[in-house]
C-alpha cells in the first residue's frame, strides 16, 4: 500500500490506510490459502500479477476520491 500510495503521489488518511491494509491482508490470505489447498486455478506468477495489479489499481483509483487523502481531511 505504501509503494502504491507513493506511485500515485498520494498521502492517504492513516485510518483509511489501516483499513485498506487489513482488507487486503484478509483477501490475500484467503486467496493464497485456497490456492495452497486446491493447487488449481492460477499459477504462482498469475496470482502475483493479479494481486499487484489489483492493489496498485485500487490505490490509483483512490486518487480520484479526494476525501480519502490525508491532505483533505
Amino acid at each position: 500500500v505504501d509503494q502504491s500510495e507513493q506511485m500515485a503521489g498520494l498521502s492517504l488518511d492513516p485510518g483509511y490506510k489501516e483499513f485498506i491494509c487489513h482488507f487486503y491482508v484478509s483477501a490475500v490470505a484467503n486467496i493464497l490459502t485456497e490456492w495452497a489447498l486446491k493447487r488449481e486455478g492460477w499459477d504462482r506468477d498469475s496470482i502475483i500479477r493479479y494481486l499487484t495489479t489489483t492493489i496498485r489499481g485500487s490505490i490509483l483509483g483512490i486518487s480520484q476520491l479526494s476525501s480519502l487523502s490525508a491532505d483533505h481531511t
